[in-house]
């Protein structure tokens, strides 16, 4: 199987919410639309309810330059 880094944007959906960009490497077994993942964020305030993929990429190093 193909390792697959991701970048995203998890936000909450709501007017003047907030939003939190990232990368992550795909779980096995789950695509980037799949992954339920939405972020190591630290702020418990933070209640992002989905994400969006901004890009897919095939090394880390791709995706933390994306990021």
């Amino acid at each position: 199987m193909t390792v697959v880094y991701y970048t995203y944007r998890s936000f909450e959906e709501f007017e003047n919410g907030r939003s939190y960009i990232g990368y992550r490497k795909c779980p096995d077994g789950e695509t980037p639309e799949t992954d339920k993942y939405l972020g190591s964020f630290s702020d418990k305030t933070f209640k992002p309810t989905t994400k969006e993929i901004l890009g897919v990429y095939f090394s880390r190093e791709d995706a933390m330059k994306a990021e």
